[in-house]
């Protein structure tokens, strides 16, 4: 197959004419590579911590830039915030261009680096920069917000709806579906034809079916190397193919009922030292019936 690249022989004098085509062409390859994945986005890490008033710690991350740009933050980071009047600032990370090798006053070495402000004013930004923190003071006291929509949610992201940490990497599981919690998850399963019992008592259901392959989830072939069957109200059957394909169904019921109670969902699980002010989420709790969730009570369990 031939495509675009420098393509050298034997005894050529090499110029720096095909060192710099050779140099593009792979930079462009890679570009299009973190464009298909996504752009615009932190893609993973860069999680906040409030130290003190006036200063935060920023954990190592990864992001790429709209026009496809590495942002990559190695080493934790303390931030420095001057609040000034403002009760509340962003946080927001953006490529900075380091040079050096000079060679008659001209750089000959790039360097990819990242540069954190700290801003007043919200997102979007003209210049390119990522907001991945939201800042709140009251009194003496600072609340870190970071929202999923200025992630990207890994391929096998499971729309939790929540920040976890997978693989030593910080980053967003994915928006929710719009339905209750899943009601059902068979695991990874490695068996070629086996029939599970779901217990949801009902044929109605909606059903995400994953397929797994040396590490790589993904959803070709469905219909054809592998599907699912529901024989019966209870029960749901896996079908794959192929040597070496693991299976994986998440269900919900369909038909929920409408004077069904609210799903009630206060966020992910925290862990707060006695006396520490913390701030509950519950945007992810759910109401059937065409009914919507108005009001909040909070009670405490001792």
């Amino acid at each position: 197959m031939e495509f675009g690249r420098t393509r050298f022989q034997a005894g050529m004098r090499v110029s720096r004419e095909h060192l710099d085509h050779l140099q593009d062409v792979l930079h462009e390859a890679i570009r299009g590579l973190r464009e298909t994945g996504g752009s615009g986005r932190i893609v993973f890490g860069l999680r906040v911590t409030a130290v003190e008033a006036d200063g935060v710690k920023v954990e190592p991350g990864y992001a790429v830039d709209g026009s496809g740009r590495p942002i990559s933050l190695t080493a934790e980071t303390p931030v420095a915030v001057d609040w000034g009047d403002a009760a509340t600032c962003h946080l927001a990370i953006r490529h900075a261009l380091r040079s050096g090798g000079l060679v008659r006053g001209v750089p000959t070495l790039l360097f990819d680096d990242a540069a954190i402000d700290v801003r007043r004013d919200g997102p979007p930004y003209d210049d390119g920069a990522l907001p991945f923190a939201r800042l709140d003071r009251d009194d003496a006291t600072v609340t870190v917000t970071q929202r999923g929509d200025w992630y990207l949610p890994p391929l096998q992201h499971r729309h939790s709806g929540t920040f976890v940490e997978r693989d030593g990497r910080w980053r967003y599981d994915g928006d929710p579906l719009g339905l209750p919690p899943a009601r059902f998850d068979s695991g990874w399963v490695d068996e070629a034809d086996v029939v599970l019992k779901h217990g949801l008592a009902s044929a109605d259901l909606v059903v995400q079916l994953q397929a797994r392959r040396d590490g790589v989830i993904t959803v070709e072939g469905l219909g054809g190397a592998y599907w699912y069957e529901l024989p019966d109200s209870d029960h749901l059957r896996l079908v794959g193919k192929e040597r070496g394909l693991e299976l994986r169904a998440v269900a919900w019921p369909l038909d929920q009922p409408a004077d069904a109670p609210p799903v009630a969902d206060p966020g992910p699980d925290l862990v707060v030292d006695p006396g520490a002010p913390f701030r509950l989420d519950g945007r992810r709790s759910r109401a059937f019936g065409g009914r919507r969730i108005v009001k909040f009570i909070w009670t405490r369990n001792s």
